[in-house]
C-alpha cells in the first residue's frame, strides 16, 4: 500500500509540473513572444529550444516534458513540427 501511494504522490507531482508548463507555454506562446524576444515564424510557431532557454522554463523543463505537454493536453492548446531547413522541433499555440 505505501509503494501505491508513492507512485500517485510521484505521478500527482508529475501532473502538476505539466500543467504548469502547459500554462506558463500559453502564456509565453499566445501573448509575449514578441515582447519575450523570441524568434517566429509567420504561422506563430518558434524553435523549442528558444523556449528552453527562456527564464521561465530553463532548468525547469526538458524536451520530454514539452511533448509529453503537447500530447496529453485534452484540449490539444499545441502543436509541434519539425523546420524544413534545420530540422530543429518548433512548437506554437493551436490558434
Amino acid at each position: 500500500m505505501l509503494i501505491y501511494h508513492r507512485n500517485k504522490e510521484t505521478s500527482t507531482k508529475a501532473n502538476g509540473k505539466i500543467i504548469q508548463l502547459s500554462k506558463a507555454l500559453s502564456w509565453l506562446l499566445r501573448h509575449a513572444v514578441i515582447r519575450e524576444g523570441l524568434q517566429y515564424q509567420y504561422d506563430g510557431y518558434v524553435f523549442v529550444k528558444d523556449v528552453l532557454k527562456h527564464p521561465t522554463f530553463a532548468n525547469k523543463y526538458t524536451i520530454e516534458d514539452i511533448h509529453q505537454c503537447v500530447e496529453t493536453n485534452e484540449k490539444k492548446r499545441f502543436a509541434l513540427k519539425t523546420d524544413r531547413v534545420t530540422g530543429q522541433e518548433m512548437i506554437r499555440a493551436q490558434l
